[in-house]
């Protein structure tokens, strides 16, 4: 998943979650609520991409860490 995908993900998730009508969307409040969710994908992508390379599997052709990372959250 890239980083536009993950940044839709949050915005969806969000929303769904939490902004159920009666808010103002794109406030402050929405913001670092949204900012939490982005951030929180994030470190559950990047931890599972991890957990992948540390049992011995490729992600995204390599077996390096940080190559792993920076193949993933490109944006097309």
């Amino acid at each position: 998943m890239n980083i536009s995908e993950i940044a839709e993900q949050a915005q969806k998730k969000y929303a769904s979650e939490n902004y159920a009508g009666s808010f103002v969307k794109y406030d402050s409040f929405w913001f670092s609520l949204y900012n939490e969710k982005f951030a929180k994908l994030i470190a559950k992508e990047c931890a599972g991409i991890y957990n992948k390379i540390d049992n011995g599997n490729l992600h995204m052709g390599t077996d390096d860490y940080l190559e792993a990372l920076h193949k993933t959250f490109r944006s097309k």
